[in-house]
């Protein structure tokens, strides 16, 4: 995004990197670090200290929205992880490092100018072991490190002032002005990611922020720009090295982000920019200049029993966000780790429910280009039950729904089987059975859930809405009826 006018650099952005070029030639030739050593002594001017005013209240609206994951756990766990990669970094001014992982189901990570480190749960939910959260913490620590946050910011404005001349000269009338005017403003990638925040369905980590450090933010969806982001993975590779990761662990992060199970409404810098199978090149050749031996393993298996709550949650976000085959492909990973978790099996249901007509992966046609570009206009176009509509006048899709429900009315029933008490089980069911029409099996599963469901769920209030909503369709029922059991419930 923009920001604000104000005035102009107060150094030159190709000065500032050449200037930190020899300084890391310097050292290199020392064979000390150069987040070790002396760095260019950032110099502030009223428009970074605003920003850097801006980035402090941004830590505060999440804080307030209830955007940060505050598991002590999993905040002290992604904590360690950055300090290991600080170990060698110098004080900065205007800098505190914080890592936290924010409630976001889109794929990405970014740094304030502050120091504040954030990962979303999406990103959280992808990533297979610690080594590649080391990869983006690290990306993101040089981002604070070399002030591209400032940078960038300073660019946008030097260019809004530029625009500012050319549209008062094509005020006064001036046809080549206003060609130069529309020059500048694609040149102007920071205002372009601005428009794009407005028109666009983004992640509500960035929403939440309104207009404040609308420059930084930009940033944390389309990246800083090609050399930045280069330099920001360089420097990450030797932060990672020296914390003892194997620095491989960036392109196979990378590698695992260019997945493609449904259209997203905003490709971050972590999907799109630069293209994921060049960072994945670049990346390698960086990381293949490192011995490959040395480093400490890190399985899969202690990643997912650090993050399992945080995958958990994001599913459900997942859910909630027309990402079906996300959340589905996430259930998956955790049963695989956890086969007999009743949780997950319950979950993994949800999911298939969810589904409804919608096949669990993209066809063929889908994974073109004429298919992508069909199914981003049709996001647009279509609530979800329209969707559903859609695909349920094919053959193939009322066989899909058929196939989707089966499965999750299954899993249902044998979570309840095993359990009696796992009344999120229940719960799926009784939507289940809602959206199929069978409104007395639906309130029976409502009321089960009802009896055995914590009293402080925050679920109780709006199925005992719907049950209530459900009876008055219903024939009135015999005095005599009794409350479901579990048995009768699977029956």
């Amino acid at each position: 995004m923009h920001h604000s006018t104000k005035p102009e650099f107060l150094f030159p952005r190709a000065t500032s990197l050449l200037f930190r070029s020899a300084i890391s030639y310097v050292l290199l030739c020392l064979s000390v670090p150069l987040w070790a050593g002396a760095q260019t002594e950032f110099q502030f001017g009223k428009p970074d200290l605003n920003l850097l005013e801006e980035a402090n209240q941004i830590d505060q609206i999440y804080a307030r929205k209830g955007l940060i994951i505050t598991d002590p756990d999993v905040t002290g766990y992604v904590e360690s992880v950055g300090k290991k990669l600080l170990a060698n970094q110098r004080p900065l001014e205007g800098v505190t490092f914080k890592f936290r992982v924010i409630r976001d189901p889109i794929l990405n990570a970014y740094a304030l100018p502050n120091g504040s480190v954030y990962v979303t749960s999406g990103l959280i939910a992808r990533l297979q072991n610690e080594a590649q959260l080391a990869g983006v913490l690290s990306h993101e620590i040089t981002h604070v490190t070399d002030r591209h946050g400032y940078l960038r910011n300073r660019d946008a404005r030097k260019k809004m002032v530029a625009i500012d001349i050319f549209e008062g000269a094509t005020a006064a009338g001036g046809a080549w002005a206003q060609g130069a005017v529309n020059a500048s403003t694609y040149a102007m990638s920071a205002a372009q990611s601005a428009a794009l925040l407005k028109q666009e369905l983004i992640g509500i980590s960035i929403e939440a922020t309104g207009s404040l450090g609308q420059t930084v933010m930009a940033a944390s969806i389309v990246g800083y720009g090609r050399e930045q982001e280069r330099e920001a993975d360089d420097s990450g590779i030797g932060r990672m090295v020296a914390a003892g990761y194997d620095p491989h662990a960036i392109p196979q992060a990378l590698a695992l982000l260019d997945e493609h199970l449904e259209y997203e409404p905003v490709i971050t810098f972590y999907r799109d920019h630069p293209k994921i199978t060049d960072r994945v090149a670049e990346t390698t050749k960086l990381a293949d200049a490192h011995p490959t031996t040395g480093f400490a393993t890190f399985s899969e298996s202690d990643y997912l029993a650090k993050f399992a709550p945080v995958i958990v949650y994001n599913i459900r976000a997942d859910l909630s966000s027309r990402r079906e085959r996300t959340a589905l492909a996430r259930a998956k990973r955790l049963l695989a780790w956890k086969p007999d978790d009743l949780s997950y099996q319950t979950l993994m249901a949800d999911c298939y429910r969810s589904l409804g007509a919608k096949s669990a992966e993209p066809d063929d046609e889908e994974l073109t280009r004429h298919g992508k570009a069909e199914d981003r206009k049709l996001y647009f176009q279509r609530t979800e039950t329209e969707e559903q509509r859609t695909l349920r006048s094919k053959p193939e899709g009322e066989a899909q729904l058929k196939s989707n429900e089966q499965i999750a009315e299954q899993t249902y029933l044998s979570v309840i089987g095993k359990d009696a008490s796992e009344y999120n089980a229940y719960l799926g069911l009784g939507f289940l059975y809602e959206e199929q029409d069978r409104r007395a099996d639906a309130a029976l599963q409502y009321q089960q859930f009802l009896k055995i469901a914590p009293p402080e769920n925050y679920q109780r209030l709006r199925i005992q809405r719907r049950l209530e909503n459900l009876q008055r369709s219903l024939p009135a029922a015999p005095a005599s009826a009794a409350a479901p059991t579990a048995t009768a419930v699977q029956q």
